[in-house]
């Protein structure tokens, strides 16, 4: 590219100036994990034409005639002379007539460059990090991308893990994606909705200290929208054996708190679903939930 005679510094038609920062985008598991990514920056690099001697092929430079070969000149305007740099060569002592008209006689000129940029694990949006790159001063400035499933804070992560209503019953496994692997929870019988598991360990890598952070992952109940008939029939026999419903529950007849013996006399007898024994007894209330729980959810309608 060709530089312009009258600018401070070579310009191409790409950008100016060896110093210069560079934007690079990154995504929320890049950022968090680290990563190698590829940029294009400007470099400057010896003139093709000229190979930085800064004359035209086949010509040559010659001696400065203002200061004689030396580089210096002296100024004599003052009572003391002053020595100072050649205004004419530069210092070089060489006067060059025939400047090469590609790089002006400046000898270099801006290229592009594609350049391996490590990003630093736990990189935050818009952190910028001074790189060095054959002798220029690069300020890579880092874009993360959001993430739709993380969040961010400090150096722990936060996901949702949705869960079914069979699951926070009556307890199970959930597979959720973690920043470095997928992870197993174990839930226990009774989960809430919203209430959290701390994984120790699996958040960022801590940059002040060390060690990492945590993975928290807040529970979220899936509630069913639709129900089969067998599912509905079940999910009503349950709710006639609650006692603490605060209200009503539409379809349902509340009947009168039941004993041990009437709830096992019902599973007994009176179920749809009795595999016709008699003469067993049945588990108390909490069992027999969880019994309707087991048919209602984890069987196919």
């Amino acid at each position: 590219k060709k530089a312009k005679a009258w600018t401070d510094f070579p310009e191409a038609d790409f950008g100016y100036a060896p110093t210069q920062e560079v934007h690079c985008a990154v995504s929320f598991k890049e950022a968090a994990r680290g990563c190698d990514k590829q940029v294009e920056v400007l470099v400057q690099e010896d003139c093709p034409k000229c190979n930085g001697n800064r004359v035209e092929p086949g010509r040559a430079g010659q001696t400065c005639p203002f200061c004689d070969g030396v580089g210096l000149e002296v100024i004599r305007d003052q009572a003391i002379p002053i020595r100072t740099t050649c205004r004419v060569c530069k210092g070089s002592g060489v006067y060059i007539y025939y400047k090469c008209t590609n790089c002006f006689g400046m000898g270099q000129v801006l290229g592009k460059r594609r350049l391996i940029v490590p990003v630093p694990a736990a990189v935050e949006d818009m952190q910028t990090m001074r790189v060095d790159v054959e002798g220029q001063e690069l300020f890579i400035t880092f874009h993360v991308t959001s993430s739709t499933y993380f969040r961010r804070e400090g150096w722990d992560v936060h996901t949702d893990a949705v869960v079914s209503l069979s699951q926070a019953v009556l307890g199970g496994t959930a597979k959720v994606e973690g920043l470095y692997s997928d992870e197993h929870l174990e839930l226990k019988a009774g989960t809430d909705s919203h209430s959290t598991i701390k994984l120790e360990g699996k958040g960022l890598k801590r940059i002040d200290g060390y060690g990492y952070g945590d993975h928290i992952i807040h529970i979220k109940i899936e509630i069913p929208k639709k129900l089969s008939p067998k599912q509905t029939s079940l999910m009503k026999s349950f709710a006639e054996l609650e006692d603490n419903t605060r209200g009503t529950v539409d379809g349902v007849v509340k009947r009168k708190k039941w004993t041990d013996d009437e709830a096992s006399d019902y599973s007994a007898k009176e179920s749809p679903y009795n595999d016709g024994t008699s003469g067993q007894s049945s588990p108390a209330i909490v069992r027999l939930a969880k019994n309707v729980f087991k048919r209602l959810f984890l069987r196919n309608s």
